[in-house]
């Protein structure tokens, strides 16, 4: 028995009119239990305290602590929804994120997080777990909820040995991001109207509240169905204006992590080689996050659909200007860090306070240097040096780390020679 999961500027300036992808998930499906990994996906960590199970005991002592909806659902609120007044119904297009447990287990057998997007499904009509398609149905927009699930409405008796036991129950943690009914004739006019509100936002410097109506217009449009081809253009058109106005406000923020997941969804939506506007505000995103090789890479192309375009000249000179004084500083600041050890641990009779002073320096200088995010130590250094080290890391909020080649006992290697490094994160 095979078990599947169906789930389904500052260019826009002089002469510019300031343009309005929708995660738009339809009949996409991945098989259950993935890897969660595709090539498309961003490489960024997920924080592990995401994807802990809250609960690790037996279910029955947690039902004691929730809510019965029915015989096969319990359920306790975790965080209160803000729209009190609408539930989910039959014919509404959810956006979910989700974790799910079995019994005493602390990680997740299926998880939005670890996908890395929410989960985008039809209440009552795509082919997706009874137990989800019920769970979201006593939910609110905003809400998080834990629920058990019975085996009922999840895997049945029978379950998907191995890796699914049978008669297995679920703890589902859920937190419902939107719903919208299928088939909303104004969606397209409550998405314009939502739109002007953000230009004007956006002119009025009020940055954040025109990405928040600009989002807001994502969401009028990202799951309605369009009534005709026509109708369905007119959308596309609309999410791509608004998910080009979403990165240049990103950049605005000085968030252009959130600038690039803006471009993906763009790239989802039309032949991004082709987007001038996209592929600027990305190169500028990503020079802002210090890759310098892909920031060039995607003013170039920009470049090339306008090359009398002044903008896009200034940036790439800006950026190259940037990597120039980024690899410099990179260059001066090992060389004098790894004087500073040098010229310390060689001095037998140095008192400790000297080389905490000197290496604390050291330290801070590489905490604030954007580029650096590794500064690997000599192996010359002594044990109470280290533990001076790894004191300093950890008031700096960094973490002094073994490297896992050159741990004691492993390929041979001596103990003398264990190599630590300092991260700026865990």
């Amino acid at each position: 028995m095979t078990c599947f999961l169906f789930i389904s500027s500052d260019l826009l300036d002089q002469g510019t009119i300031f343009e309005i992808d929708a995660n738009f998930v339809d009949n996409a499906s991945a098989e259950f239990l993935s890897d969660f990994e595709s090539e498309d996906e961003d490489n960024n960590p997920v924080d592990s305290q995401v994807l802990k199970s809250p609960w690790e005991a037996s279910f029955d002592e947690l039902r004691l602590l929730m809510t019965k909806v029915n015989n096969n659902i319990y359920k306790k609120v975790i965080v209160e929804g803000y729209d009190t007044k609408r539930f989910p119904s039959f014919a509404c297009r959810v956006t979910v994120n989700y974790n799910g447990f079995f019994e005493k287990e602390t990680t997740p057998f299926d998880s939005t997080y670890l996908r890395g997007k929410p989960f985008v499904f039809t209440v009552g009509q795509d082919d997706v777990l009874e137990g989800l398609n019920e769970a979201v149905q006593t939910m609110n927009i905003g809400e998080e909820s834990q629920f058990v699930l019975s085996h009922r409405i999840l895997f049945k008796e029978m379950g998907c040995p191995p890796r699914i036991p049978p008669k297995a129950d679920g703890l589902f943690v859920i937190r419902l991001i939107n719903f919208s009914e299928i088939g909303d004739e104004n969606a397209l006019m409550k998405a314009h109207a939502t739109y002007l509100n953000a230009v004007d936002s956006f002119k009025g410097g009020r940055y954040t509240a025109a990405k928040n109506a600009f989002h807001k217009a994502v969401n009028a449009l990202e799951f309605c169905n369009a009534s005709n081809e026509d109708e369905d253009k007119k959308r596309n058109e609309m999410l791509l204006k608004l998910y080009r106005n979403l990165a240049v406000t990103y950049n605005k923020l000085d968030q252009p992590a959130r600038a690039c997941d803006m471009c993906k969804e763009l790239k989802r939506l039309e032949n991004y080689n082709q987007d001038c506007k996209g592929m600027f505000q990305e190169g500028k995103a990503l020079a802002m996050l210090g890759d310098f090789k892909n920031a060039k890479k995607w003013l170039l192309k920009a470049q090339n659909l306008e090359p009398n375009n002044i903008e896009i000249y200034n940036e790439i000179k800006n950026v190259s200007n940037k990597e120039a004084k980024y690899k410099e500083s990179q260059e001066n600041f090992m060389k004098r860090a790894f004087g500073v050890l040098k010229n310390v641990t060689e001095e037998k009779n140095e008192e400790l306070s000297l080389f905490k002073e000197e290496i604390k320096g050291a330290l801070q200088e590489f905490k604030t240097n954007p580029g650096i995010s590794k500064f690997s130590l000599p192996t010359s250094l002594n044990d109470k040096e280290i533990d001076v080290i790894r004191d300093l890391a950890e008031e700096m909020e960094m973490k002094l780390v073994l490297d896992p080649l050159y741990r004691s006992g492993m390929d041979g290697i001596a103990d003398d020679l264990k190599k630590y490094y300092i991260s700026k994160t865990e």
